[in-house]
């Protein structure tokens, strides 16, 4: 009980999106909405109810977080501020981040993009490609290996 007395935002905003969740799946959909903006208005992130977030998935400093509709987000996944995920301007276009990714601070995923698994997203890194396994993403669709330890 001691874990929800603390106002930790990072620790309050997966069992906020739980509840969304449930009234959205239980066909609740004016309680989601209203859920929803509680959410907006507590956190300053703005999700979508017909995205689709793990409960394991773990929200660093939540502000500024926005999460589109078709955004697919799996298990043990970190999110730090400002990230934002979406941005697809055609119909049908999702956005899948797989598991143990770390999106750091500033990263925007736009459009049709899968996330491999392991891979690590790096600030304010603007992706409109798919990033494969284990690997890490910077500036604008750069990749890099993490096998690679020396830099010149």
């Amino acid at each position: 009980m001691r874990y929800l007395t603390k106002r930790a935002p990072e620790k309050l905003l997966p069992i906020d999106i739980d509840i969304m969740y449930w009234f959205r799946n239980n066909r609740m959909f004016y309680l989601s909405k209203m859920w929803k903006n509680k959410i907006y208005y507590k956190y300053n992130v703005d999700i979508s109810v017909q995205s689709q977030i793990s409960s394991m998935v773990r929200f660093t400093h939540p502000v500024g977080i926005v999460i589109g509709d078709k955004a697919i987000i799996k298990d043990n996944v970190i999110i730090l501020q400002g990230v934002t995920i979406g941005g697809s301007f055609n119909n049908g276009c999702e956005q899948i981040i797989e598991e143990n990714v770390i999106l750091c601070a500033g990263a925007k995923i736009l459009g049709k993009v899968t996330i491999g698994k392991g891979a690590i997203i790096g600030a304010n890194a603007v992706i409109t490609k798919d990033v494969p396994e284990n690997m890490v993403a910077t500036g604008y669709n750069l990749l890099l290996s993490k096998a690679a330890k020396e830099y010149e």
